[in-house]
């Protein structure tokens, strides 16, 4: 019998697009999407969920890293290792990674988080801190808060400016302030700043007050004067919003957004982890910081007892189709 003829005619254009993106390499981000929740789950013992919002937040953190990483590693001294994917703390960042997206951050929003690498000379590898940015904390002060809130103004107050608080009282129902701006052109020192928290409903509204005081506190918190000395308007304008932020009553139904937020903030209390840096204060390119500059730094080996290292090769740039 005869045997039948193979058909020999090559798949349709729209199959043989089929056939390559099912056998293409997924793109960076999604592996790299898909990393952070399987050491996420590893760590916590338990699978974590991400919308489909949460997974473009993902995309975009990505992105926002790859760039970093290239953008720094081209200021690096020659004496450090290179900034790249193959020298970075990665089953670290996983963890910061989740909380970042968890909260709802999205690093295409200027000041929304910030990456600030600094070398482990234990491990000769970078450990990635993901800080929120002043925009960052704004909006989840404002999704996460227990009364709906109308808006928020942050403000630094001059010592030539004419400012006057009006506290809530019983013969003011409504908490509020006067801020006048009689010499634009010079206003002189900063002698303090507020946040005023306007709710839907008026008489929840909030002026929390920072004094001179309370930026003192702030500035002799920071390892040394690195960020503070060349930029001290903008990390007094960030201690405003840190001090708003911790004020506003949060909702407990949205816990997990708070504790992903809380989960990027200082756990320790020394200087590193309380770092005042240049990217919080709104600078684009942040600081590599060797951990041998600052002090008091918790023990490398207490922090992470197990590794959970990836399987797969260190992942590549989005363009490069790795």
């Amino acid at each position: 019998m005869a045997e039948k003829k193979q058909n020999a005619q090559p798949p349709a254009a729209g199959q043989q697009n089929a056939v390559q993106t099912a056998t293409a390499p997924a793109p960076a981000s999604q592996r790299f999407t898909q990393r952070i929740t399987a050491n996420f789950a590893a760590a916590a013992g338990a699978a974590v969920e991400l919308t489909k919002h949460e997974r473009t937040l993902a995309q975009h953190l990505y992105l926002y890293l790859d760039n970093q990483f290239r953008t720094l590693d081209s200021k690096r001294q020659a004496d450090k290792p290179p900034i790249d994917w193959n020298n970075v703390n990665l089953e670290d960042l996983a963890l910061k990674a989740v909380s970042v997206v968890k909260s709802g951050l999205d690093t295409v929003i200027p000041n929304h988080v910030h990456a600030v690498p600094y070398l482990n000379s234990r491990t000769r590898k970078y450990d990635v801190d993901l800080r929120p940015g002043y925009t960052g904390k704004d909006f989840v002060a404002r999704t996460t808060a227990l009364d709906s809130i109308r808006t928020i103004r942050y403000e630094l107050v001059y010592a030539n400016d004419e400012f006057t608080p009006l506290k809530k009282g019983a013969n003011r129902p409504i908490e509020s302030y006067t801020h006048e701006i009689p010499s634009p052109f010079n206003r002189g020192e900063i002698v303090g700043g507020y946040g005023y928290i306007e709710y839907d409903d008026p008489e929840n509204n909030q002026l929390i007050l920072v004094t001179d005081r309370d930026f003192k506190k702030a500035r002799a918190a920071a390892p040394g004067g690195k960020f503070w000395d060349p930029y001290p308007d903008e990390m007094k304008f960030k201690t405003i919003v840190n001090r708003v932020y911790s004020k506003i009553p949060k909702d407990p139904k949205k816990s997990n957004t708070v504790a992903a937020l809380e989960a990027l903030e200082p756990t320790v209390e020394d200087a590193v982890e309380r770092l005042e840096d240049k990217a919080q204060a709104g600078m684009i390119n942040a600081p590599v910081v060797d951990i041998d500059e600052a002090t008091n730094y918790p023990d490398v080996d207490d922090l992470a007892d197990v590794p959970l290292p990836f399987d797969d090769p260190a992942m590549g740039s989005e363009d490069d189709g790795k």
